[in-house]
């Protein structure tokens, strides 16, 4: 039988699990009706992202942003949902796709 410690951990990994789920939701929602600044505000000021397998990479809120800003009109979006690993450091990844 778990002890008390043991369920915390898991029901804590659970709950990470859900909020990255909600995260994800308001990422892709944001950029789907084009709220810009409501979707710069799901980045922490130090974010990263890189694109194309690293061919294209962003450091910060506003190099993240301006690809988005730059060509506001023409932007389109596809979504592939991907694994969500929360490792036992808290540090969460998305796992990348194995394609």
């Amino acid at each position: 039988m778990p002890d008390l410690d043991d369920l915390t951990r898991r029901i804590q990994h659970l709950e990470d699990i859900e909020a990255i789920k909600q995260l994800k939701y308001r990422y892709w929602r944001h950029l789907d009706l084009k709220q810009w600044d409501e979707l710069a505000e799901l980045f922490i000021p130090e974010a990263t992202v890189c694109y194309s397998s690293g061919q294209y990479e962003f450091n910060g809120v506003e190099q993240i942003m301006r690809p988005a800003l730059d060509c506001r009109t023409l932007f389109t979006t596809t979504s592939v949902s991907r694994p969500i690993d929360v490792p036992p450091s808290s540090q969460t990844t998305i796992v990348p796709s194995s394609r």
